[in-house]
């Protein structure tokens, strides 16, 4: 049940919380993580949001007026996890077949449509009398129903970076993101980011970011996901894949972009003298030997000198002998890393 302050309307919504396969309702890290789906009483949907951490990453909506209902219906279905359809189930009568053995009945047979939903007649939607009150979609009035169950067990509250409030992590990720606002690179990145970014510890290798994007392929939200090592370098890596997709788009050769984040992280370790060995994650010392021979054309900002093609796509290929990057596509020709030297423009120093 909504009321409306202002009018004191009031109107009553179905709403489903579909977590994460890997979350509950309260998954330990300071809210829910999965959809949000609200649905008239007569169990039409009509909006969703995606959250992590309890913060909105995405949301999609048939009231929303500056989209079709074709497109906003298109949109909704996306938000859902890939597992989980909404179908419609009309009543209907029970059916024997006329030879059925010992009696029995014919076994119901339920036929899903994978496809996201369109209408074809939109008109059948307008015609739908909406409660005047909308369900709200936010990262804030949804918090205390989010966190149902308590805090939970393990990890730290999240909370929102004082240095851009479109950031959320944990306390020990706070104090990584301080470690790269210190930096000229790393302070760009972090004023950079735009959308709403929850980024929290997991307990495994290495480390994920996944971007939301809507139908018209922006990006609305992202979220990291950091295991071990939980280094500063990490981090710096899966902000640098949220930079990439906003201002790149999410579509681009992944492989390009993992050389190219790898680089710049590679770039701020020389800065700042860390001694740590990154070379299991370049695929070994060869695939080490490449950032360093693209590092030296990175300080002349010479980009576009053919050992640095070279070597760029030395790098490509030995990032293949990892299992995660084996079938990822690389493009020959996005190899300047252009959004890395945007990176680099508040940079005395490389």
């Amino acid at each position: 049940m909504l009321k409306r302050t202002d009018t004191g309307e009031t109107a009553s919504w179905l709403l489903f919380l579909i977590p994460d396969a890997d979350n509950g309702l309260s998954d330990g890290r300071g809210g829910f993580s999965g959809v949000a789906l609200y649905a008239t009483l007569a169990g039409i949907p009509v909006c969703a949001g995606r959250y992590d951490g309890g913060m909105l990453v995405g949301s999609a909506s048939l009231l929303d007026e500056s989209h079709s209902w074709e497109e906003n219906a298109c949109k909704l279905a996306e938000l859902l996890p890939q597992d989980v359809h909404v179908v419609r189930i009309r009543p209907g009568v029970t059916t024997r077949g006329r030879h059925d053995i010992d009696g029995g009945c014919i076994d119901i047979v339920v036929i899903e449509g994978k496809a996201p939903v369109k209408n074809s007649d939109p008109s059948l939607l307008e015609d739908l009398d909406f409660p005047v009150v909308e369900p709200p979609l936010d990262d804030e009035c949804r918090s205390a129903v989010f966190t149902i169950g308590g805090a939970g067990g393990g990890g730290s509250a999240m909370q929102r970076y004082s240095k851009n409030s479109k950031i959320k992590a944990d306390k020990k990720l706070i104090d990584l993101l301080d470690d790269l606002y210190a930096d000229c690179m790393g302070k760009r990145l972090i004023n950079s980011i735009t959308v709403n970014v929850n980024i929290q510890s997991a307990n495994r290798t290495g480390g994920e970011a996944n971007t939301y994007v809507n139908t018209n392929g922006i990006v609305e939200g992202a979220s990291i996901s950091l295991g071990q090592p939980m280094t500063d370098w990490a981090l710096m890596e899966e902000l640098i894949h949220v930079y990439q997709n906003i201002n790149g788009g999410c579509y681009d050769a992944k492989l390009n972009k993992e050389v190219e984040a790898k680089l710049g992280w590679y770039a701020y370790m020389k800065r700042i003298g860390n001694l740590d060995d990154p070379s299991n994650v370049f695929g070994g010392p060869k695939g080490e030997y490449f950032y360093d021979k693209m590092y030296g054309f990175l300080l002349k900002e010479d980009m576009g000198n053919p050992n640095f093609i070279q070597a760029f796509g030395g790098a490509a290929e030995y990032l293949r002998n990892m299992d995660g990057y084996k079938n990822e596509r690389f493009d020959p020709n996005k190899m300047g890393c252009a959004n890395l030297l945007e990176l680099l423009k508040d940079c005395d120093y490389i």
